[in-house]
């Protein structure tokens, strides 16, 4: 029962000091391309098919 105890002990120690260790700027450049991210989606939804159809038409001028 003691060692079972000083196991549970030793993770929830291991686990507290990882959660501690974890970096800001790491956090905040991962939160920071997550937005970047969404814009880009945001912008690409909003006029997506407008993009498309100028590079469909670039592409075909090519062919003539």
């Amino acid at each position: 029962m003691h060692l079972c105890a000083a196991t549970v002990a030793d993770y929830s120690r291991a686990m507290r000091d990882t959660l501690q260790s974890l970096h800001l700027p790491i956090l905040a450049g991962a939160l920071l391309a997550a937005a970047g991210c969404g814009a880009v989606l945001a912008m690409w939804s909003d006029k997506g098919a407008r993009i498309y159809m100028a590079l469909v038409e670039s592409g075909l001028s090519w062919c003539f």
